[in-house]
Order: structure tokens, then sequence, then C-alpha cells
């Protein structure tokens, strides 16, 4: 069966989760990237639309390749040049270019600004003081999320998850060498 029918015959099984606080331990190594507007709902993401448009394994994404280029680096070492010569970055620019902005930053300085915000939440994960830290790193990013664990949807076979909110630290936890961590599941496909 191709992708996109398999996906089609499991769309009227998803739904949104109403409880409060659903926390799950993630699979880092089953968790896709995503392709998410600002403010789009988790009705709106479990669409046809979206599961065409999922991106890749998160350990596959630009997010983990812009923070392994620089592992093990002090992030003051690092260049505006090299940050520039990073897909992660040439994609920012390329939505600059487009759209006007990348995660609200209208300027080159500002998204270079913005990766090396990413390099120090990276660095934060690693040292494990994310969250005595919290303060410095919450609001940020395309969602705005104001809690510490990322969001997720979770689509079945077999048991894989779509980030909602919360792939910039979803990517540094991989990096850091976490392979499953705590997450809020806001929405799953249920079984037919």
């Amino acid at each position: 069966m191709k992708i996109v029918e398999y996906i089609k015959s499991r769309i009227s099984n998803c739904k949104t989760l109403t409880e409060p606080e659903i926390y799950g331990n993630v699979d880092l190594e089953k968790t896709h990237e995503s392709y998410i507007h600002d403010n789009e709902t988790v009705a709106e993401i479990i669409t046809v639309k979206h599961f065409q448009c999922r991106g890749p394994l998160l350990k596959d994404s630009l997010y983990v390749e812009f923070l392994t280029n620089f592992k093990g680096r002090d992030s003051a070492e690092i260049t505006d040049e090299e940050i520039r010569k990073t897909e992660y970055c040439r994609d920012a620019l390329q939505c600059l270019s487009t759209i006007g902005h990348f995660r609200e930053n209208k300027t080159e300085s500002e998204i270079i600004a913005q990766c090396r915000y990413f390099l120090e939440l990276y660095q934060a994960i690693k040292r494990n003081t994310y969250f005595t830290d919290q303060d410095k790193f919450v609001g940020v990013g395309i969602n705005h999320s104001v809690e510490p664990h990322a969001k997720v949807i979770k689509i079945s076979d077999p048991e894989y998850y779509l980030i909602y909110d919360g792939h910039h630290r979803l990517a540094c936890q991989y990096v850091a060498g976490q392979r499953y961590v705590k997450a809020r599941i806001i929405g799953k496909e249920t079984a037919k």
C-alpha cells in the first residue's frame, strides 16, 4: 500500500486527547520532525496534508545536524560564518527571503542570534541545567511553549511520534545522548 493511501486510511482514527496532562516516555529514535504553522490546532494537524508533510526522523533533521556540527565546542568560539554555512541557518535565511521571517526573526543578525540561542539551549540540556535555567528558555519557539516538556502527537504502526512543540529541545536531548524523554502527548491515532 502506498504511504498516502495508508495515511488516508488512518486519518478517521485520529483524535485530540482531552485529558489535561498525559505524559509519556517518547523514543527519540521514533520521533518525526513536523512542518506545523503558527496557531494550528491538533485537529488541524491530524489531516492528510500534515501527515504527507511529515518531516524526517528527528535524528536526520536539520536541528540535529546543526548541533552535531558544533558538538564539543564552546559556543563563544563558533563564528557567525560557521553558523551561516550550516543547512539549518541557510534554511532559516531562505525562510527570511521567502516569507519575511524565521520564527519571528526578521533580520539575518536575529537569525544568527537564534542559532546561538539554540546552541545555549543545547549546552543547558547537556549540563542538566535546562529545568533550573528554564526562565531563560521558556516562550521561545514557534508555539511559544510555557511548559518545559515537548508536545507530541502519537501515531501508530509502529508507535511513532510527530513533534508539535519542542523541536529544538528534543534535538538537544537527542544530541546530548538521551534516547527516551518525558513529553506531553497531546493527540494520538486511535485503533479502528
